[in-house]
């Protein structure tokens, strides 16, 4: 709860936490599902180990998406496996970054004890804060020595800024 709490203050996935940003939004997911089928929070979730999308991620959110709705995706979001898809289809397709604030708010508002029918969709940046300065770095670094300067390294880049999504601190054994 305290980062779903976070994403929404912040408006971006939250990368300084013990789970990355994909695994937060399938947790998110679960703890959704349970309350759907349940009518309570659960106290834990099982982890679920995936890595951000591979097709890039647009727009910056808002709106509201009815409660049925993010529950319909919340489910099919805990099927897609080890990668995280860029949208979900709902009632009509919603970016990764949208459902990870709408279900961050959805969580916020259900802990504070209420059943809305419908849920803030909070703006939210696709991509963390800290995507752009390692895709600074990146840009930066890869050409020289090694590499001829003239090399484009733009979908090295690309790709590294999706993964942001799978970024999180180190897990203690």
């Amino acid at each position: 709860m305290a980062v779903a709490r976070r994403a929404v203050e912040a408006g971006e996935p939250v990368v300084d936490a013990p789970l990355s940003p994909a695994e937060q939004c399938m947790a998110f997911a679960h703890a959704l599902t349970e309350w759907g089928r349940r009518g309570m929070l659960p106290h834990e979730v099982p982890l679920h180990f995936c890595q951000g999308p591979t097709e890039r991620l647009e727009g910056e959110g808002g709106g509201e998406a009815r409660m049925f709705e993010l529950l319909s995706v919340a489910e099919k979001l805990l099927l897609c496996g080890e990668r995280l898809p860029a949208e979900v289809e709902a009632e009509r397709p919603l970016p990764l970054h949208c459902l990870y604030g709408a279900f961050a708010s959805a969580l916020g508002e259900i802990s504070r004890g209420e059943a809305p029918e419908k849920v803030n969709i909070p703006p939210m940046r696709p991509y963390p804060s800290v995507a752009a300065e390692i895709a600074s770095r990146l840009r930066n670094s890869i050409p020289g020595w090694l590499h001829k300067p003239e090399l484009d390294v733009s979908r090295i880049v690309e790709n590294t800024i999706r993964q942001t999504w799978s970024l999180c601190q180190a897990r203690r054994a």
